[in-house]
């Protein structure tokens, strides 16, 4: 006849991860973070310099219908003073300023009144063609661009060479376009 054990003494099952399991699953995640990590880097880049995008065309946007309803010109300039060195005019990795240009020169004067600004992040740049003078892009009061095509480049800290640089035209019909890479207006 089979003998039965006590209750109390029967073997418990065991509870947990040992310690070797642990570390085996941590070593396992470790690997895969930084396999995932540099495409997760391009993606913030991408992300950015697309966020950057999207606020340069609708303060655009903006611009026009205020030029529109207001019946002035309506410039967008670049911001100075970021701690950032702008090298040309063409530079506006700082942001920039929408005014109404109520005097009518067609640059910020002390006449003018800000009416919105922006910011981009740092290390991130903005170049604006500058076919004018100066870097100020113009918006008539009929919501058209002041020079023929007005074009933008947004590129990421490693320059207009990053995979994730997009180029922004503004027309003279009004339309507004986008386009990965640094195509010219023409392709766009």
């Amino acid at each position: 006849m089979k003998q039965r054990l006590p209750l109390a003494s029967k073997p418990r099952p065991a509870r947990g991860f040992t310690l070797i399991e642990l570390l085996i699953v941590v070593a396992i995640l470790g690997i895969l973070a930084a396999l995932a990590a540099p495409s997760f880097t391009e993606t913030i880049k991408r992300y950015r310099v697309n966020a950057i995008t999207d606020d340069l065309t609708s303060s655009i946007q903006l611009a026009r219908s205020e030029a529109i309803r207001r019946r002035v010109q309506i410039g967008l300039d670049r911001t100075a003073g970021c701690g950032v060195a702008l090298a040309t005019v063409d530079d506006w990795d700082c942001g920039w300023n929408m005014f109404v240009d109520v005097d009518g020169t067609g640059t910020f004067t002390a006449g003018d009144t800000v009416f919105r600004s922006f910011t981009i992040p740092t290390g991130y740049h903005l170049t604006h063609n500058a076919a004018a003078p100066n870097s100020v892009m113009l918006i008539t009061r009929f919501g058209q661009p002041g020079t023929p095509s007005e074009r933008f480049l947004i590129s990421p800290p490693e320059g207009v060479a990053g995979s994730a640089t997009r180029a922004a035209c503004f027309f003279p019909g009004g339309s507004l376009r986008t386009g990965k890479g640094t195509p010219p207006c023409a392709a766009l």
